[in-house]
Parts: structure tokens; C-alpha cells; sequence
């Protein structure tokens, strides 16, 4: 389950569980090794993987059929066994490598387990059966990590195999290390049955492949262990949103909330133990990250917690969902459930195609289930600037920052500073340190200093979009021009165009913003041109901000559009922005054939 196999961990404790909770199941062995991974008889590894998987054996053959150079402290050490560690073959060479073993135990018939020419006929783990019923037992591995669920005399059976053939593997079972779950009442006769293997005995639960196994009180005391140790590295995490908010935020929605996701996917009812680690997030995260007690006003919650792309911040806590993630799981995982615990020893192909199909379709839901999260908040109650801001952020593409990692070095981080004033304007909190009036005497708002003349702000906003796409065609195309001038039309030119467009460029000598040749295809001239629209204006209060995409697209095609297709011989794109971040459709495919070219590059 460690190589390959998307979902195997979940799958394996689902299956697990299931099998536990049957009643002809006494007890689950969580098998643990000693020092698996850099004991693994590497001759033997070879061999095995050179017979099952043939396509993988030379590459691996090429690393490891010498002794591996490791330097320590400026000595060197020559390694003979096991895997490197960082090679990102590891796991796989690993499972193949052990397969066999796996067989042994499965009573599959014989398998090598030396390296050639030897040939070792182990003993299986049918020679074991007594009878039908108590030789009940399955198995599955991750990596080094196998589980048995089953009779007891069973797992003490196939125990004592491990021991006697996994070393020939380089698979040293440690019994401290290995833990045996009963089921009430059971541990005295487990005692006996793994007396002298120096086996853990429990009846209460064990920590199994990142979840847990046992009884609900175990379960829940492990859930709220957790919770308590998330809730101490969340209480950090605020404190480092107050200095780095971005960095703090791009840390919440791509890494921590996988830790807890996880065990939200693999313990039932996990979600209920969480109530504290949910609470932080509300009332220390989501305040370090706007500057405001936004846990007292639910309808900037409700906004928070909507994802990125639909105007939110993606602040979803543990109980939010309330289990779904447990049953998506259960969905996903049901097909290679059925095959670990049918013990089919090779995975059928349909498996993987139904997984994904699973997949597929909870993936579609999930999504719909984010836009009904939008539509019921834009038809709520919430304050019309509210609705209108969120509105404005779930246009494509405006929140793409968000979804980024904030890379220094790739100009994608916001200070802390930039990130309090970007979080203000995308939800029209109030600005601290504004001065009370601009310099040409009116009242100074966010929505006044996006349109006023004064100061240069609308210039700028201008030129740096232009200089930033210059920038990128000049390493692309030779022919780059900035502010290209347009050939000067004769009289009679000027009144055919005025007749036809209104509202064309006729003055002497007009320019665009830039143009290129070859960019949609050779020996073309595409010109362009920027315009940058104030979101927040009264003018476009009632218009959405597709609509005023495309109305300022209109106005700019008739401005140039005939004019150089005509005259010019060469393409046109008008390149539409608003003070939200996003564009209009004309600018979208541009940078998006930008993108490829430089991709191709």
C-alpha cells in the first residue's frame, strides 16, 4: 500500500476496522520491524524485484548493486544494506522487495528469498491452519508497518513464520515494538497464546498507520490528544499571523488542515472531539488574519470560510463539515477495501478504474458543494458591501493569489502591512492610518483614491501592468515595441473611420500601449493596449464584473480595433483590468497564450 497506490493508507485502516469489528475476529497484530528500511538484504531485493518487476530492476540495479558511498563527519562508510535514505524509490523497491514474504504468510507457494542462484522453499502460512474457523486471518502492509486482524492462534501462527523467514529478507520483527489489540475480555488468553514473543498486549486501542484502532474511548482519547497538540502549534500559528499573515495563511490551508483532515478520513465521529481546535481557528486564526473580532459577526464568517476562488479565505474548520470527510473516504477507498480484505494478492485494474471514477464524481460534488456555499451567501442576509466584495473576489482569477505559495522570490508574498490593507479592501473593512483628506481636498476612502487623478495612482497602476507584460514579451520576441505609434491617417481615412466608429482614435499620432510580432502567429503584429477599471465606482454599482469587462473591452475595440486592422495590417487585444485584480476575456486568453509561450520556451 506504500507505493502506487493513491488512497492505500485509508484504505488499509478501513479495511482494518471492518474486519475487527466482525465477530469472529479476536485481535489485531500492528506489526513493527527493527530498523526496517536500512536492514533490508539488498542481494535478495534485487533478485526479488528483477523476477516482479522487470521494468524497475535496471534503474535500481544501476544504484544499488555496489556498495552506496555515505560521508559522515567528513568519513566515509561504505552501506551494503538496505535503501537510501531520499531515494525516492524507496518505498517501492521496499514493497516489491518484501513481497515475498507477504506470499509466505499468504500460503501462496514458494518464494526466493535469497539472491541467485539459491533458492529458498519456505514454509507457508497454509501448513498452519488447524481448522476452517480459526484460521480466519488477513493481512496488509505499508512498508515496514504489516497488520493481521483474525483468530488469535492464527496471528501467533503466522507471528512465528515472520520470525523464522523475515530475516533471510533483511525483516527483523521486533516484538517491543509490536503491539497486539484484543477485544474485551481477551487479553488474558492472548497472554498466554504470545507468551514468550515479548508482544504488547491491549485491550484498549493502538495508533495504527497514522489513525487508531480499538475501542470508541480510545478513539476519542487519541482524537482529543491530537486536538490538544494542534490547538498548542495553532495558538503559534496566529501569533506568527500577526507578523506574517500570508505566510501564516498559505501554512493553514495547505498543511495543517491536512493533519487533522487525515484523521477526519479514517476515525468515525472523529469531528466531534474537535470542538476546541475549531474554536481556535475561528476566534485566534481568522482575527490574526483580518485585523478585526470577525468571529462576532457571522456574516464575515460565513465569507471567510467560502473558498478562495468563490471570494473567501478558505478558513474551514475541523467541524465544519461534520464527518463528510469520513464518508467521502469510505466512498473512495470501498473498491480496494474489498480486494484487502478478499486478500487478493495483485490489484485488479478495475479497482483503480472505479477509484477513480469515485473519485471523480465526489470531486464534482465537493465543487458544487462550495458553489452552493457561495449562492446561499450571496442570497443571505449580509450586508450588500459584503455580498457585492464577495461577489467582485469570486470573479476567475481574482483570488489566484491566494492559492499560490507566497514566494518571496517570485514576487507572490505580501508583507504584513500589504496584507492587512488587501484583506481590508477585499471585504471593505475599515483602513487604519488613512489620512482624512487627498491632495485635492475631498474626503480620502479607499474608493476615492482608486479614481482620483491626483498623485499619479491610476498612472501608475496603468504603467505597471504594461512595463510587467513588456517585461515578459521582450524575452519571448524580438520585435517588442513600447507605446508604438500608429501611421498617421489622411483626411478622407479619419471621416470613413468617424462614420463607422464614433468613438475611433483619430487624434495625430496615436499610440498603443505595446505590440509584438509573432505572438498569435507569424510575421503578425498584435498590438495592445491596458485599461484599468475602478471595481468599486458608483458608476458600475449595478453591473457585475463581467459585465464591466466587457463593456470597457467595447469601448476599446472601437478606440483602435478597425483602425489597425485596416490601416495597421496587425491584430488588436484590449487588455481589460479592474482594481480587483481581474480581467476580461480578451486579456485572459492573451496571458494565457503568454503562459504557453513561455512554457514552450
Amino acid at each position: 500500500m506504500c507505493a502506487g497506490i493513491e488512497g492505500g493508507a485509508e484504505a488499509a485502516i478501513h479495511a482494518i476496522r471492518d474486519t475487527f469489528e466482525q465477530e469472529e475476529c479476536e485481535g489485531v497484530l500492528l506489526i513493527d520491524a527493527d530498523n526496517a528500511f536500512n536492514r533490508l538484504n539488498r542481494k535478495a531485493a534485487l533478485h526479488n524485484i528483477r523476477v516482479r518487476c522487470p521494468r524497475l530492476s535496471q534503474f535500481l540495479l544501476n544504484l544499488y548493486r555496489i556498495p552506496i558511498r555515505l560521508f559522515v563527519g567528513g568519513t566515509e562508510i561504505l552501506s551494503y544494506e538496505g535503501t537510501t535514505q531520499g531515494d525516492p524509490l524507496g518505498s517501492a523497491m521496499y514493497a516489491i522487495a518484501t513481497a515475498p514474504l507477504i506470499l509466505a504468510l499468504s500460503g501462496q507457494g514458494t518464494a526466493s528469498l535469497r539472491g541467485p542462484p539459491e533458492a529458498l522453499e519456505l514454509p507457508t502460512a497454509s501448513c498452519l491452519d488447524d481448522d476452517r474457523g480459526r484460521a480466519f486471518a488477513i493481512q496488509v502492509w505499508f512498508a515496514d508497518d504489516g497488520t493481521i486482524a483474525g483468530r488469535l492462534r492464527r496471528l501467533r501462527a503466522m507471528w512465528d513464520l515472520l520470525c523464522r523467514v523475515g530475516p533471510d529478507l533483511g525483516y527483523f520483527p521486533s516484538g517491543t515494538k509490536t503491539h497486539l489489540v484484543v477485544k474485551p475480555g481477551l487479553a488474558g488468553v492472548a497472554e498466554t497464546i504470545f507468551q514468550g514473543t515479548k508482544v504488547i498486549i491491549t485491550e484498549e486501542g493502538k495508533r495504527h498507520l497514522g489513525a487508531a484502532i480499538g475501542t470508541s474511548d480510545f478513539l476519542g482519547e487519541y482524537v482529543r490528544g491530537k486536538s490538544l497538540e494542534w490547538v498548542r502549534q495553532m495558538e503559534l500559528l496566529s501569533e506568527a499571523a500577526l507578523w506574517s499573515p500570508h505566510a501564516a495563511h498559505a501554512g493553514y490551508t495547505k498543511g495543517f488542515q491536512g493533519r487533522w483532515n487525515f484523521i477526519l478520513r479514517t476515525i468515525p465521529n472523529a469531528w466531534t472531539h474537535l470542538e476546541q481546535l475549531h474554536k481556535e481557528v475561528e476566534e485566534s486564526l481568522s482575527p490574526a488574519l483580518t485585523q478585526k473580532e470577525c468571529f462576532l459577526d457571522p456574516d464575515l464568517m460565513q465569507a471567510l470560510r467560502l473558498a478562495c476562488r468563490y471570494g473567501g479565505l478558505g478558513l474551514v474548520g475541523p467541524m465544519t463539515h461534520r464527518g463528510r470527510e469520513y464518508e467521502d473516504s469510505r466512498k473512495v477507498t470501498q473498491p480496494l477495501v474489498n480486494s484487502i480484505r478478499g486478500q487478493h494478492l495483485e490489484l485488479h485494474p478495475q479497482v483503480r478504474t472505479e477509484m477513480k471514477e469515485i473519485r471523480s464524481q465526489l470531486r464534482t460534488e465537493k465543487e458544487k458543494r462550495k458553489k452552493k456555499a457561495y449562492e446561499d451567501f450571496m442570497l443571505s442576509s449580509a450586508p450588500e458591501t459584503l455580498r457585492r466584495a464577495v461577489q467582485t473576489m469570486a470573479e476567475d482569477g481574482v483570488s489566484a493569489w491566494l492559492t499560490v505559495l507566497p514566494l518571496v522570490e517570485q514576487g507572490f508574498y505580501h508583507a504584513a502591512l500589504d496584507w492587512k490593507d488587501v484583506i481590508a479592501a477585499r471585504y471593505g473593512l475599515p483602513m487604519k492610518g488613512l489620512p482624512s483628506h487627498c491632495g485635492c481636498g475631498k474626503s480620502f476612502t479607499l474608493s476615492h483614491a482608486l479614481q482620483c487623478a491626483t498623485g499619479g495612482f491610476i498612472i501608475a497602476r496603468h504603467n505597471d501592468i504594461r512595463d510587467f507584460l513588456l517585461d515578459l514579451l521582450g524575452g519571448l520576441f524580438a520585435d517588442v515595441r513600447k507605446e508604438p505609434s500608429l501611421d498617421e491617417l489622411s483626411e478622407e481615412e479619419q471621416a470613413e473611420l468617424r462614420a463607422r466608429y464614433k468613438t475611433a482614435n483619430l487624434c495625430r499620432h496615436p499610440r498603443g500601449d505595446l505590440s509584438a510580432m509573432g505572438f498569435w502567429r507569424p510575421h503578425q503584429r498584435v498590438y495592445g493596449d491596458v485599461r484599468v477599471w475602478n471595481h468599486m465606482a458608483t458608476t458600475y454599482s449595478s453591473m457585475t464584473s463581467r459585465e464591466g469587462h466587457l463593456m470597457h473591452e467595447r469601448m476599446k475595440r472601437h478606440e483602435y480595433e478597425q483602425r489597425i486592422k485596416e490601416y495597421e495590417n496587425a491584430d488588436f487585444v484590449p487588455l481589460v483590468f479592474s482594481t480587483a485584480g481581474g480581467c476580461g476575456p480578451a486579456a485572459r486568453a492573451f496571458i494565457a497564450r503568454l503562459a504557453k509561450k513561455i512554457e514552450e520556451t
